[in-house]
């Protein structure tokens, strides 16, 4: 009895080794093995090429698990009944049904034991060390598959047979979405394996490639232009009280643009004459860009600056390199940023904000959530979305538990927003 028990243990773990060999060469990284065969390891390449092409691999693979899972049921689950029956026929009472209860438990006992270690453990191991157990079995599988060529040529032939008649195409790989992309970087922060910065800059690289225009340019009516008639001193007063380095110029309105001028082009210049004489070419970008399309346009002219058009050919907004980046890195500070919008707090649970304040600036704030879906972008925005006309100062509106009054308007823009804490709050604005 313990031969056969020996020769049914030694195929439940060939059983788990042809298991565990299916496993490592299905879940297997791609990525880490190219790494590893960019580095030269040929283990690596030879599991590449398997993944590849995986009809041989898997009939292989089935043919060794069909045999030795026959095996072991078949002839040592039999000449175990055999000798198991006269020993459960000793007792009296189960003498009638000693065949039966000799097949009952060694089905059961079979079943147990290729289930732990024909299968569940090897699959959890496969699992944990895929690419390892990958490259360790290449070799055997070679092996395997020259003893087997003839039934694994005869099985995949049959199974790309009926594949066909049931209309099934080769196998293709799907392509890795961005979205499993971001959870493989939200995996690698848990696990330690990147930094959590790493793991936003993924983010918004993908978040780079929906965004438009209009969400990271400065708007028409934000824009700070001169007209060409204007002097040099006039130019370097309001560079001086804004902070830019950089500014359109216009011909008779804002729709013309003619070019942009650099403060440094004209800080130096002692003669009082018109900006006309140092502006210099600005690029136009249409509105419907997307956002990797001005970057490289922005690149490749090596232009800092450039003006976005709308499809009247009218000026529908300013973009800069740095707003570009900014929707990758983050803020970007430098000496020439202009003051940002901040809030500023005059009580507990009141704030006044600039009405050109970034919603998500206020719901950090207020630790509530707009649904602006790209209706607004700014606190004003929301108010006039709200509201449904252009406010006066002191109209107000009341959501999430807060207060929104609009304390000042400069001509038909919302200048000022007072923001208070009302007693009654729902936790989300609509």
């Amino acid at each position: 009895m313990l031969s056969v028990m020996v020769f049914i243990g030694v195929l439940i773990l060939a059983n788990g080794f042809f298991v565990a060999m299916e496993m490592a060469l299905v879940t297997a990284r791609g990525t880490r093995l190219e790494i590893m065969a960019e580095d030269g390891d040929d283990r690596a390449t030879q599991v590449l090429a398997i993944q590849d092409q995986p009809g041989d691999f898997l009939a292989t693979v089935q043919i060794g698990i069909t045999l030795v899972g026959t095996a072991a049921s078949a002839v040592g689950g039999a000449r175990l009944v055999q000798m198991l029956s006269p020993l459960i026929a000793r007792v009296q009472e189960l003498a009638p049904y000693s065949d039966s209860l000799a097949l009952g438990l060694v089905i059961i006992s079979i079943t147990f034991l290729t289930l732990v270690f024909g299968e569940l453990v090897p699959k959890h191991l496969a699992l944990r060390n895929a690419e390892a157990i990958a490259m360790a079995i290449t070799t055997p599988l070679k092996i395997l598959s020259r003893l087997t060529h003839l039934p694994m040529r005869m099985l995949s032939f049959s199974s790309e047979a009926v594949l066909k008649l049931i209309g099934s195409t080769d196998i293709q790989n799907p392509s890795t979405s961005s979205e499993e992309i971001e959870l493989l970087a939200k995996q690698g922060v848990a696990e330690g394996v990147i930094h959590s910065t790493e793991e936003r800059l993924i983010n918004s690289i993908f978040h780079y490639t929906t965004s438009r225009l209009y969400d990271v340019m400065t708007p028409r009516t934000a824009i700070v232009a001169f007209e060409e008639k204007i002097s040099t001193h006039v130019a370097l007063e309001v560079a001086k009280r804004i902070g830019y380095s950089r500014f359109p110029v216009y011909r008779d309105n804002i729709d013309q643009v003619i070019g942009f001028v650099h403060i440094k082009d004209i800080i130096l210049k002692s003669d009082n004459v018109n900006l006309g004489q140092y502006y210099r070419p600005i690029h136009f970008i249409p509105s419907n860009s997307s956002l990797p399309g001005a970057f490289e346009i922005l690149t490749e002219t090596g232009s800092q600056i450039a003006i976005v058009v709308d499809e009247f050919g009218g000026t529908h907004g300013l973009l800069t390199l740095e707003d570009l980046l900014e929707e990758i890195v983050g803020e970007i500070e430098d000496e020439h940023s202009p003051v940002s919008h901040s809030s500023v707090q005059e009580s507990e649970g009141e704030w006044l904000v600039p009405g050109q304040t970034s919603i998500l600036e206020i719901s950090d704030l207020l630790k509530v959530k707009f649904h602006s879906k790209g209706q607004y972008k700014t606190i004003a925005g929301f108010i006039m979305k709200e509201l449904g006309f252009i406010p006066v100062e002191g109209d107000q509106i009341q959501r999430s538990g807060y207060t929104f009054i609009v304390r000042k308007r400069e001509n038909l823009r919302i200048a000022e927003v007072e923001i208070k804490k009302a007693t009654l709050v729902d936790g989300t604005a609509k």
